[in-house]
């Protein structure tokens, strides 16, 4: 498949007449990953399939190429595709299969741009989604909640010369969600009830963590997991989860989802540049399909801790690559026990004091694996560790 270069557009920005919501529509693969049902594991099975089409045109380069994509490579998915093509005008529809159409409210011809079709909340959620750079060049599982329809599927770019996305597959699985029966759901001032006690568990644990005399990096790791816990939660329900919001004064924005969980946890006058590291930091691992029980694990892995979840996001949401890999503690200790050691008097020093690192020999004695680049706050944050040991009774 192909289309003239007239029709494609490397503009960063689409045109005006796609408006940007505040709120965040799709709730991305944390929230899929967790369902097990056996109507899910199609659906996953659909989209990974999708995702193994895609990947294995990808070859080495950034995106695939949209002309290498076949009627017969599109077959086991074709009636759930929706082929876009991003022009001046905004997301152009190139393809769109039956099931999709249901989705996007009846017939859907080509060419039609996303934001043209009225009335339809999926087409604009997805037309804004575009609006931005990441929108368009990530691939990512993504869930869609609305009033009558419950959607789920994947986006996956494709560039029409190598160079930038200028199209995006969308394969997508959709139900109708039938009327709640009593009993079924908590609704209304129920669910409002439920999302405020679990906002007041966050804030409980917030408040621990925010105290002068906390300095524990585990007890902010636990906090910021029983956030991610709560914005998975809560964005299962975005309608109720917005209505809440509204009440607490705060309001869900596209490009900081999880902002609000954030100041629910730590408060609204809280930090603001620590804020906006966290929820880098919770993005990053939404990106890595990091569960909230898996959290801590994962930010005690990156090198770096949350700065480098930080970098790393700000990277990739800049069009750019991981700086470095999350690499497990047990792999990263099992690399370090065959490091060559060295000897003390082969170490040169450029300070008076320098750290070392020491590895346990077989015999009990201990040797020198390499000198540890130091700031001057670690060394003097080693030599009060040191001389107030010395100066015990």
């Amino acid at each position: 498949m192909s289309m003239n270069d007239s029709d494609i557009t490397n503009q960063k920005t689409p045109s005006s007449a796609v408006s940007a919501p505040a709120e965040d529509d799709f709730v991305f693969s944390a929230t899929i990953s967790q369902r097990q049902t056996a109507t899910a594991q199609h659906e996953r099975r659909l989209h990974l399939r999708a995702f193994d089409y895609w990947h294995a045109l990808n070859a080495d380069r950034e995106f695939p190429l949209f002309a290498d994509l076949t009627p017969e490579g599109l077959s086991p998915f074709k009636d759930n595709c929706l082929l876009l093509a991003f022009t001046e005008a905004g997301a152009s529809v190139r393809f769109c299969g039956a099931r999709v159409k249901m989705v996007l409210g009846g017939n859907v011809e080509m060419g039609t741009l996303l934001h043209s079709i009225k009335g339809n909340e999926f087409a604009a959620a997805l037309a804004d989604r575009f609006v931005s750079y990441e929108g368009r060049t990530q691939a990512a599982e993504f869930e869609f909640i609305e009033r009558s329809i419950e959607s789920r599927g994947i986006m996956l770019p494709f560039s029409a010369h190598g160079d930038g996305a200028q199209f995006v597959m969308v394969v997508v699985n959709h139900r109708e969600r039938l009327p709640e029966k009593a009993g079924d759901k908590p609704a209304g001032k129920e669910l409002a009830q439920a999302l405020a006690a679990a906002a007041s568990t966050c804030a409980e644990v917030g408040a621990a963590v925010v105290h002068p005399d906390n300095t524990s990096r585990q007890g902010l790791y636990a906090a910021l997991a029983q956030t991610f816990a709560f914005h998975i939660a809560a964005s299962r329900d975005p309608v109720s989860y917005r209505r809440y919001l509204r009440t607490e004064g705060l309001r869900q924005q596209k490009r900081a989802p999880f902002t609000p969980a954030l100041k629910l946890t730590f408060g609204k006058d809280y930090d603001k540049t620590r804020i906006t590291e966290y929820a880098a930091a919770l993005s990053f691992a939404a990106r890595n399909e990091i569960t909230p029980d898996g959290l801590v694990n994962f930010l005690n892995n990156v090198p770096g801790g949350i700065k480098g979840c930080v970098q790393n996001e700000r990277s990739l949401k800049k069009g750019g690559s991981l700086g470095r890999s999350v690499e497990p503690v047990e792999q990263l200790m099992a690399r370090l026990k065959t490091h060559p050691a060295v000897a003390l008097n082969q170490i040169n020093l450029r300070n008076d004091y320098s750290l070392v690192l020491v590895r346990r020999k077989e015999d009990g004695t201990a040797e020198v694996v390499a000198p540890v680049s130091s700031s001057e706050h670690q060394i003097v944050r080693a030599a009060r560790e040191i001389l107030s040991k010395r100066d015990e009774p």
